[in-house]
């Protein structure tokens, strides 16, 4: 335990045995604690905390005035910042120190990488995201405990990471519909609680007509909105999480978006005959301004080496082999699909230079897909 005695201007520390106290620091240094002192590496003995409480706290007498400490949550070490009174603080966290890293900007706001999605969460023996999965009845249940589900909710020129850290759910789904899953953080505590809607959201650069239930995210803003039906658009701090399919009484499908708005897909070999339609669900929630399909070398012939990669914009498929058009593409907010030529599909020789047909057993496909923002 710390004692800061104003009286004498020391920073004391209670001994081992509980009935005395140490001096460690003078309150009227510019150090803190054991800086303050040459006789600092005399310190033998260990002081414990048992369960959550707060380590050190101090205040700035400069010209912010802020006050700050640092304190155990029982499980991670925090730097907080105290956003009310001396008297009834309110502790924000500004970096938490945790077995899984140092994440900053808990409730503090930073501009990260990528924002405005689940930055990670329980994934399958893929590495696609599963913590979201059928309840029971209408309700689907949020798996955390294990893995904790960090999301970047952005807002404006700032982003805020919130974490649910304990096994959860979403429940009274609304019957025979599309429910659209999510997480909203309260701006002034941090708190995250979830939520769901029937109104598929937009994300888009020009706003959407006014509807009831709207929520809308401006891409050029960085910022979520919800319509009030009519004419105003209200400034939130909410991110999509996934999608749950329910009948009269359950839920029957789920769908959780994929983590950084960044998929790509399993590979599947061999591939796909001549005529056929073959695709993959990126699951990003939204159409990707960028995607491509991919055939990977498996086995080396015509100049391809195991590992190659070819893309879509190289593969031709026609009945004129490599007279016809490149291979299609097209996509929509949940997947990716391509059709393979009437009578070849194509890729030029790395040998020879000419049109050539691949032998299906020695490549596999894949699609890849981003959110592009």
């Amino acid at each position: 335990m710390l004692w800061p005695d104003t009286t004498a201007n020391l920073l004391k520390l209670r001994n081992q045995a509980n009935d005395g106290w140490l001096t460690i620091g003078n309150l009227e240094e510019v150090h803190l604690g054991l800086a303050a002192l040459a006789a600092e590496n005399e310190f033998v003995t260990t002081q414990k905390l048992k369960g959550a409480g707060l380590l050190l706290r101090f205040n700035d007498t400069g010209a912010s005035g802020e006050e700050w400490a640092i304190r155990s949550t029982g499980g991670n070490f925090e730097i907080v910042r105290n956003d009310g009174t001396e008297g009834s603080p309110t502790w924000t966290t500004q970096v938490r120190v945790s077995d899984t890293g140092i994440e900053v900007g808990i409730e503090a706001g930073f501009v990260g990488p990528i924002s405005q999605t689940v930055l990670s969460a329980a994934v399958d023996s893929n590495g696609k995201p599963a913590f979201i999965s059928m309840g029971t009845g209408l309700s689907v249940d949020i798996a955390a405990t294990a893995t904790p589900v960090r999301i970047a909710f952005a807002s404006g020129s700032a982003d805020y990471v919130g974490i649910i850290d304990e096994d959860t759910s979403i429940s009274s789904l609304t019957a025979s519909n599309t429910n659209y899953l999510y997480a909203e953080r309260n701006p002034g505590t941090g708190a995250i609680t979830l939520g769901k809607t029937t109104v598929m959201p937009v994300h888009s650069y020009a706003a959407p007509p006014h509807a009831s239930g709207q929520y809308w995210y401006s891409i050029s803003q960085r910022t979520m909105y919800l319509s009030n039906g009519s004419d105003t658009w209200t400034e939130k701090q909410l991110v999509f999480l996934g999608e749950a399919v329910t009948d009269g009484s359950e839920v029957t499908s789920v769908v959780n978006y994929a983590l950084n708005g960044h998929f790509v897909g399993s590979q599947v070999t061999p591939l796909p005959g001549n005529a056929t339609v073959f695709s993959q669900n990126h699951n990003l929630g939204v159409v990707p301004d960028h995607a491509m399909v991919e055939f990977v070398c498996l086995s080396a012939e015509h100049g391809y080496s195991a590992g190659d990669v070819v893309r879509h914009i190289s593969i031709y498929g026609s009945s004129s082999a490599w007279y016809g058009s490149p291979m299609t593409l097209v996509v929509n907010r949940l997947s990716c699909k391509a059709c393979t030529g009437e009578s070849y599909t194509t890729v030029q020789s790395m040998s020879t230079g000419k049109a050539t047909t691949l032998t299906a057993g020695n490549w596999a496909y894949r699609f890849r897909a981003d959110r592009g923002w």
